[in-house]
């Protein structure tokens, strides 16, 4: 059950991570045991960091324009645990998306966050980039679910989510700017339509394309985006509602 920053590397290395690779990561802490030295969440940042070439993401959300709240990116995210603290404080450079704002640390991160149109999801946005780059998507101790699923789901096109406008405030070095911005949402009269990873992790699982190893009492899990990707296109040109608690 030991560990440190270093298993965390060794871990990588075993789900056949390449050094250069981009990860998102979504996490959650809970199981594992203490690291030999450090707190969980320091050994498991460092563990991800040591080499220079791979570039982490990790959620920063805010959810700020849809709660009628300024969005400023010097505020601290405390809803997305522990990691995306650590990350903040570390000075890791965060997204200016109002909505899904992201932490990126790494030789990609410019090229992620720069320039980004104002839209969560769609064309060229955050979550578009990472499909479009050799990126892994990366769980501790969580299921297969990712919200960079809806960008597929935008992709093909599924009745129960729609683009929806949003209209508010930025706060940026003081400055306080009016944002017109686009999200994807869920069709909350639509029956159903909430979200379930269930099947997906399963049949991820079952075809191996989820590789997956233990560490320190948790457990990590890892897949390419573009696998990811396609394996969801081909099961929601089956059902459109794979990604949902119903089956349509």
């Amino acid at each position: 059950m030991s560990w440190d920053a270093s298993a965390i590397e060794s871990a990588l290395a075993s789900l056949g991570i390449p050094l250069e690779a981009t990860l998102l990561l979504h996490s959650n802490l809970s199981l594992f045991s203490k690291p030999r030295e450090g707190t969980i969440d320091r050994a498991i940042l460092q563990g991800l960091t040591r080499h220079t070439t791979r570039t982490v993401v990790l959620p920063g959300f805010t959810y700020s324009l849809g709660r009628n709240e300024v969005f400023d990116p010097r505020d601290v995210p405390k809803e997305m645990g522990v990691l995306s603290v650590l990350a903040h404080t570390a000075g890791w450079q965060r997204s200016l998306d109002p909505m899904f704002s992201m932490y990126s640390n790494g030789p990609q991160t410019t090229h992620l966050f720069s320039k980004i149109p104002p839209r969560s999801f769609g064309p060229d946005s955050v979550f578009d980039r990472l499909i479009q780059s050799d990126s892994w998507l990366l769980s501790i101790n969580l299921d297969a679910g990712s919200t960079l699923a809806h960008q597929i789901e935008y992709e093909f096109g599924v009745p129960h989510r729609f683009i929806k406008v949003f209209n508010g405030t930025v706060r940026f070095r003081g400055l306080e700017t009016p944002v017109v911005w686009e999200s994807y949402v869920r069709n909350l009269s639509q029956l159903n339509s909430r979200q379930n990873f269930k099947r997906l992790t399963e049949n991820l699982h079952n075809t191996g394309l989820l590789r997956t190893v233990k560490l320190g009492g948790g457990r990590l899990a890892a897949i390419r985006i573009s696998d990811y990707r396609k394996h969801i296109l081909s099961k929601l040109h089956e059902c459109s509602g794979y990604l949902t608690a119903a089956m349509s």
